[in-house]
């Protein structure tokens, strides 16, 4: 906090000076009931209740019946953690993989001359790897003529 002395201003008038110095006196006198009704609830709830906020201790006062040992355990919870349930989780089976009898038609997608070739010296780029990955597709129904012989 800071002293009267430098609040006040030498330009102030003296009705001024006096009633910053009786702001600065209040202040303090705040300050030290405050601090007077903090230990008293410590002495109250006992010493496990020094660990608390102040916050939690002006919600023990408003409580009409709070032992000790509520003060104690009150104490010694983490503060403002909620606990979220853990989930199971399931591992997934993948994917399975396409009957063997099934007819594949093979499709290679070429990439572009530009890609293969190096943008700093020119030179033709080595594959280092590709992509291979299977997919199910229908073939639309076929319309055909069947004819009568007799």
């Amino acid at each position: 906090m800071i002293a009267p002395e430098l609040l006040i201003d030498a330009n102030d008038s003296p009705q001024v000076q006096e009633l910053k110095r009786e702001v600065y006196w209040w202040k303090l006198k705040v300050q030290a009931l405050e601090e007077k009704l903090r230990l008293q609830r410590i002495a109250k709830y006992g010493p496990a209740s020094e660990t608390l906020s102040n916050l939690q201790l002006e919600l023990l006062e408003g409580e009409p019946g709070v032992s000790s040992e509520e003060v104690q355990a009150e104490a010694g919870r983490d503060q403002y953690v909620i606990a979220k349930p853990r989930r199971s989780r399931r591992r997934h089976p993948g994917r399975q993989e396409l009957p063997a009898n099934l007819p594949r038609v093979e499709r290679t997608i070429e990439v572009k001359a530009e890609q293969c070739a190096c943008q700093a010296c020119g030179k033709e780029t080595a594959v280092i790897g590709y992509d291979k990955s299977e997919q199910l597709d229908v073939e639309p129904a076929r319309l055909f003529c069947a004819g009568n012989q007799a």
